[in-house]
């Protein structure tokens, strides 16, 4: 929505975004590796993780459905359209707490793997990691109109839902 403010000039916007996703995956990074081993051994953990990964299984079967509660969603709509940086600063955030369920057993694993060797190589890790999750989010963003033109959901995205959530359900 900003692009179209700005004549087009998206790419501090789109590098903005990545940036908050990078920066969140770093912060979650530091804040968890002096506990990640005990709270990815513990069996409350598993069980959060394994019901959420449920609810979302059953949400990609349609078989419920889940939504944010409206005051998010409304935060985050005026956060994107008009808080300039430091509102796409925080929707890159988000996304990395709204994928948590996606993100979590490999950043676990990651950080279970580098944790011993101290802070820096964490937040190294994590940069890479979170480097990783945004480029592709940044790329999208740098072409607004094409965005427009990618294939409008029908049969073909019920069908991938379906068959990710057969995929959500084994993992």
């Amino acid at each position: 929505k900003q692009a179209e403010k700005r004549g087009g000039n998206v790419m501090p916007l789109a590098l903005t975004y990545g940036l908050g996703i990078v920066v969140m995956f770093v912060f979650v990074g530091v804040a968890l590796s002096e506990v990640i081993i005990d709270v990815a051994n513990h069996w409350v953990t598993n069980s959060v993780i394994g019901i959420v990964f449920l609810l979302f299984a059953c949400s990609l079967l349609g078989w419920i459905n889940l939504q944010p509660p409206r005051f998010l969603q409304d935060v985050a709509t005026k956060a994107g359209g008009r808080c300039g940086y430091l509102g796409v600063f925080f929707m890159g955030a988000a996304l990395v707490i709204t994928s948590f369920t996606c993100t979590a057993p490999i950043v676990g694993s990651v950080l279970l793997r580098i944790v011993e060797l101290g802070t820096l190589p964490v937040v190294l890790g994590m940069v890479v990691f979170g480097l990783t999750m945004a480029t592709p989010f940044v790329m999208l963003s740098l072409l607004p109109g094409k965005v427009k033109q990618l294939p409008r959901s029908g049969e073909w995205m019920e069908t991938l839902k379906v068959s990710l959530g057969f995929v959500e359900l084994a993992a």
